[in-house]
């Protein structure tokens, strides 16, 4: 029977060092990141991805065919765990460890425990800000570019801690800072709890540990000879302008005070290092450039556009029933409605923070467009009057046109918010 053993952690955490470490031991195989139950996942929840043939659809199909039977539960979890099992003994070829290390393997953690109760799992934590700064560095050349890793920061951290608190016999919890400065202890207890036997040569020769595939650590255990400490203050060459700073600061206060303690890192040591730490740059121009790119990266991004369409979709029953209204009660009471109802929808619209889109909850209060579904939602206030003309009788038209005068105010009060909010991003 192989032992599985599931390492999660978030990207650039330290995952692939302590894979290549375990699979050092002749008894343990590993391959670079199966990711192979991920769409398992995805295929039950509607917010996880889009497809040609319509995800959302395929969703609700299957959680009907599961539903449709009495112990679909179960009979899906069998399947499974006998799918993925059947490709994990394959790739241990004969060794009776096997470690996946799919750091993104945190969306699902309940759902794997679940299916494979035998499973034994390593939850690898690091100093959050070692982990963006090494995510940009090593995927984004440097640049401050993160908005594919989102789900990470925020997501990621909340669904780790969670995990970690509620614990169980068949977890082990990992610091990324403890295994650079104290390798061979935090190997020696992994080892006896798995079983397996220890050797000091795991700590030399995990380099030649090799994985076929193309994912993994594409540059980050190359740097160094042996495990090194100097990872852990490498951040801090990224974060070495004023405004670089001042964004991950601003990242981590969003962050759960609660969740990061359980992590290992108080929140206020966190925001303390940013501070305190010498900067090289004052004006960051290529900074402040690509973190305006990351902005607009993660606002038109298509998962928050799709946030925002099913949002809008949501109310849009209400906002014909009020046009229908209007054409029976009048102008007065109707545009009113029908001014609501446009405003709040398009606020949905334009804003996923308030759509229960938990998996990607980030734009209004991180990103440069923090005020942007106010903005669209008064400037369409706008619009929803000319809307109320073209459905409403003609006659009205002077009524309109009073309207669409006193709105002159709408558009500076928007103008004042989304100066604001520039003002209040880049000064």
């Amino acid at each position: 029977m192989t032992q599985l053993v599931f390492i999660i952690s978030l990207p650039r955490s330290g995952s692939t060092l302590l894979q290549k470490m375990l699979t050092a031991n002749e008894e343990v195989a590993s391959s670079a990141e199966p990711w192979i139950l991920l769409p398992f996942w995805s295929m039950r929840n509607i917010d996880s991805s889009r497809c040609i043939y319509s995800h959302e659809t395929c969703v609700n199909a299957v959680e009907d065919f599961i539903a449709s039977m009495p112990t679909g539960e179960a009979v899906f979890n069998r399947a499974v765990r006998e799918f993925a099992m059947s490709f994990y003994k394959e790739a241990a070829n004969g060794a009776p460890v096997f470690v996946d290390k799919t750091p993104r393997y945190y969306l699902m953690i309940p759902e794997l425990r679940k299916i494979f109760p035998e499973a034994k799992f390593i939850y690898l934590t690091r100093n959050p800000i070692s982990v963006i700064a090494s995510i940009c560095e090593t995927f984004n050349k440097g640049r401050l570019l993160y908005d594919q890793f989102y789900v990470d920061w925020f997501e990621g951290h909340r669904l780790m801690a969670k995990a970690i608190e509620e614990g169980g016999e068949n977890t082990r919890v990992v610091s990324y800072e403890s295994l650079v400065e104290s390798p061979n202890l935090v190997i020696t207890d992994l080892c006896a709890w798995l079983n397996l036997s220890y050797s000091e040569e795991m700590l030399i020769s995990y380099k030649s540990s090799k994985f076929s595939g193309r994912m993994g650590d594409p540059m980050g255990i190359d740097q160094y000879v042996k495990v090194s400490k100097d990872s852990l203050d490498k951040w801090t060459e990224f974060l070495n302008s004023k405004y670089k700073r001042k964004i991950i600061a601003k990242m981590v206060q969003k962050l759960s005070g609660a969740d990061l303690m359980v992590l290992g890192y108080a929140k206020e040591d966190l925001i303390k290092d940013l501070y305190t730490m010498p900067v090289a740059i004052k004006f960051d121009v290529k900074g402040r450039f690509w973190s305006l790119i990351n902005s607009l990266a993660l606002y038109f991004d298509y998962r928050y556009a799709q946030a925002r369409i099913r949002a809008f979709k949501k109310i849009k029953d209400l906002v014909m029933d009020s046009i229908e209204q209007k054409n029976n009660a009048g102008i007065s009471i109707t545009g009113v409605l029908y001014t609501l109802f446009l405003f709040f929808s398009f606020w949905l619209l334009m804003d996923p923070f308030y759509t229960g889109f938990d998996a990607f909850r980030v734009t209004r209060d991180v990103g440069m467009f923090k005020y942007t579904g106010l903005f669209f939602g008064l400037s369409f206030v706008f619009f929803a009057y000319i809307g109320i003309f073209f459905y409403g009788d003609k006659n009205q038209q002077q009524g309109i046109n009073i309207t669409l005068k006193k709105n002159v105010l709408i558009f500076i009060f928007a103008l004042v918010i989304i100066v604001g909010s520039l003002y209040a991003r880049f000064l």
